[in-house]
């Protein structure tokens, strides 16, 4: 069985996996509730993102996007209510 890369899941699946990547996600323009059954590679494209920057901020988060250097105060109110929603 073949692995799954990250630009192949859906962007649901990404989430799920790590809260972070909703900010990551989001950081790049993609409101992971309008996507969710898309993979990441299918919304790169429909905005015009080079699928290989956003992999490579989704597997690095540590570097810049630490969950302990964002507190919840710093999230967009719509991303906080949307994961709640879908959480």
């Amino acid at each position: 069985m073949a692995k799954t890369t990250l630009k192949d899941k859906l962007i649901q699946d990404l989430v799920d996996q790590n809260k972070v990547h909703a900010y990551v996600l989001y950081y790049f323009g993609i409101k992971f509730y309008e996507y969710s059954e898309q993979t990441l590679e299918q919304v790169c494209i429909d905005k015009g993102l080079r699928v290989e920057q956003v992999v490579k901020e989704l597997e690095s988060p540590n570097q810049n996007f630490q969950e302990a250097d964002l507190p919840l105060i710093s999230y967009p109110i719509d991303l906080i209510l949307e994961y709640l929603k879908h959480a």
